[in-house]
């Protein structure tokens, strides 16, 4: 694969078979003697983590080959074992990819000729170097209002919570319960607050202040550089969407990151390539959706 998706071991591992949703038995490798020459990671839907996934979606989460005979097998391999299953090339909760990298011409060659479908939507990573920027403009929101933001606390946990599970239940919050609760790093979730009601959220990672192993676009750290960080998701409440508050609780996460020593910065797997252009962000991958129908 091109150098620039290489994963440190224990990414690997955590968003791997360490996770909760790994799926044993169709994960399998292709060895010659003692040397492997092909793997494929499977994870179930994480229906069993929250409430929305599919049961009938099953995800291949990450893949190797030497040669494209191999991966070929390896997807020949798993067939009768995902049977009945929506299979879909990354996506998954603890993902690596969001989909197939489109400078990866041999995965994709493998894919489309073991019977997967590509779909129209397209996704991308978006990257800047923080410290070329700056936001000010976008923060006016919150200097002619009561509106803050400020990193989280454990004392912020109650409302935090309340907001994510009525404003973005699913995914987000169960990344956001695990943040705060299981990992104790709570500072690197920004929250849009009037002093009482949390009404936005900002999920971030960085050299700086993330203590354990990085999810979603952090795993390119290796990429980004010794001073990397991440954002996403991010999101504020259908009650104060319209105000200009959402660009505001960006710029102003971004602004701390910056003060913190962030130098390059990714927003993963997104298609808001023309919103994010606004705060200095361009695309550096882009990532083609492959489906194999049930």
């Amino acid at each position: 694969m091109p150098e620039r998706y290489q994963v440190d071991l224990g990414c690997f591992l955590e968003n791997g078979i360490q996770h909760p949703t790994f799926w044993e038995t169709p994960s399998i490798a292709i060895t010659e003697g003692e040397d492997v020459i092909g793997f494929i990671l499977m994870k179930k839907s994480p229906a069993d983590l929250y409430s929305g996934p599919s049961i009938f979606r099953s995800h291949i989460s990450a893949m190797c080959f030497q040669d494209l005979e191999t991966g070929c097998q390896l997807i020949e391999e798993i067939k009768d074992i995902t049977v009945g299953k929506e299979l879909v090339l990354g996506q998954d909760h603890g993902h690596i990819f969001p989909g197939a990298p489109d400078d990866w011409p041999e995965l994709n060659y493998v894919l489309e000729s073991s019977g997967f479908q590509t779909q129209e939507r397209v996704s991308v990573d978006v990257e800047a170097n923080l410290q070329d920027l700056e936001w000010s403009l976008w923060m006016a929101p919150l200097i002619i209002s009561d509106w803050r933001v400020r990193r989280a606390t454990p004392s912020d946990e109650r409302e935090l919570f309340n907001f994510m599970h009525t404003d973005f239940p699913g995914r987000w919050e169960y990344d956001v319960f695990q943040k705060c609760s299981r990992k104790r790093e709570h500072e690197d979730i920004f929250i849009l607050t009037d002093g009482f009601a949390v009404e936005g959220f900002a999920y971030t990672q960085s050299f700086a202040t993330t203590k354990t192993l990085p999810i979603a676009g952090g795993v390119w750290h290796q990429s980004l550089g010794e001073k990397w960080g991440s954002l996403g998701p991010i999101g504020v409440s259908q009650k104060v969407r319209g105000q200009k508050l959402g660009g505001a609780l960006l710029a102003a996460s971004l602004n701390e990151m910056k003060k913190s020593g962030v130098e390059q910065c990714i927003i993963d797997w997104t298609n808001l390539i023309n919103f994010y252009a606004k705060f200095g962000f361009k695309p550096t991958r882009n990532y083609i959706t492959f489906v194999r129908p049930r």
